[in-house]
């Protein structure tokens, strides 16, 4: 398949963000903002050992192998802060202004824009 069909493909099955941007985890080294509706280039952002990402169309979370979090701002690409999680993180997701990070025993949940701790719930 083509890479150009398969964008297209990919950018159709998903939802379509608030602020129309996707952000896609090209490699463990890039993270690539996307404009939702046609999937064109936004930018990209460096970081290193990518294992998960997420975003909402206003923030960016970036799962690392050292367990911490990063959060970026969906529009710029502009880093807001890293979150140090505890327990061995696996996946991390950003809805309604809110990142849910999967642990191997819970789901901890952190305010988007400022990286405070909201709660958790066992798993």
């Amino acid at each position: 398949m083509k890479r150009s069909t398969f964008l297209a493909l990919l950018f159709s099955t998903m939802s379509l963000q608030a602020d129309g941007i996707l952000a896609v985890l090209k490699n463990s080294s890039t993270i690539e903002r996307r404009d939702a509706a046609n999937g064109s280039y936004k930018g990209s952002i460096s970081v290193n050992n990518a294992l998960d990402v997420g975003c909402d169309g206003e923030t960016i979370a970036v799962l690392l192998g050292n367990g911490t979090v990063q959060r970026y701002n969906a529009q710029t690409g502009g880093f807001q802060g890293s979150i140090s999680i505890s327990g061995k993180p696996s996946a991390v997701q950003v809805s309604g202004g809110v990142i849910a990070v999967t642990t191997e025993r819970s789901v901890n949940r952190y305010n988007a824009k400022t990286g405070a701790y909201m709660g958790s719930s066992s798993r």
